[in-house]
């Protein structure tokens, strides 16, 4: 395992544009320096045989952190040069994250879904009109919904004090259809104003489509400038998989 950390670019274009940038680090005791400093890290450390993980942004603890998974998943093939695939413990619970030969990936089981009236209220918050809203997990979870161009989903202005006011819910914006799509996440109850790159959103995307839908692969552009890219697939077992572009920072 690595002794300090290193530094990996994930869900980014294959011209490495875009992403997250997260800093991996793996300790037995002590926490790596600056990992409460503005960034985002990957935390692990070796309990028995069983991998547990942890996902900070900006010093704030984060329970589901798709794209520190996928950086979490090469690191680990980049610290054994393997194909391996096994299972982590994090704070939202168990996944699976691996590495094959289309590269890291990590696969979870998406949260119940269920439909809302309440679209009016969000179509406020972003200050532009929403096809529909569904609900998904607990009320500290997310609401989806869905514009109908996008040209309605680039135009959006969060309300984002007033959306810390009325929900603890993050909010995924889609527009598009299968197998194509575009995303835009905001979660500024949590620090996150917009994320560029939201793998645990994909997830959720994904059951969303393969449920309405039966579309079992998408891929998600998010972002408005400076896109990520993040490919979805539906398991037979249900999980969901999520890929995407990954390098190493020097």
């Amino acid at each position: 395992m690595f002794t300090d950390s290193i530094e990996l670019q994930v869900f980014g274009s294959e011209l490495n544009l875009g992403g997250n940038r997260h800093r991996v680090a793996f300790s037995q005791n002590a926490l790596p320096r600056n990992w409460d400093k503005p960034g985002k890290w990957v935390l692990a450390r070796q309990e028995a045989s069983q991998l547990q993980v942890r996902h900070f942004d900006n010093g704030q603890l984060v329970r589901r952190c798709g794209s520190g998974s996928l950086a979490l998943a090469a690191a680990l093939y980049l610290a054994s040069a393997h194909y391996y695939e096994r299972r982590v413990l994090s704070d939202s619970g168990s996944i699976l994250i691996g590495f094959d030969r289309q590269g890291p990936y990590y696969k979870e089981r998406p949260l119940h879904q269920r439909p809302t009236k309440q679209h009016l209220l969000w179509s406020h918050l972003c200050s532009e009109p929403l096809q529909a809203c569904t609900f998904i997990g607990s009320q500290r979870e997310y609401c989806l919904a869905h514009l109908e161009t996008y040209s309605d989903i680039n135009a959006v202005r969060l309300r984002a004090r007033a959306l810390t006011l009325l929900s603890q819910r993050a909010l995924i914006l889609l527009a598009g259809s299968p197998p194509s799509l575009q995303m835009r996440y905001f979660a500024p109850q949590y620090g996150i104003t917009e994320d560029s790159a939201t793998g645990s959103a994909a997830v959720q995307v994904a059951r969303y489509f393969w449920q309405h839908l039966g579309s079992r692969r998408l891929s998600i552009l998010q972002g408005t400038r400076d896109s990520s890219i993040i490919y979805t697939e539906i398991n037979p077992n249900r999980l969901i998989t999520i890929r995407g572009h990954w390098h190493l920072n020097p």
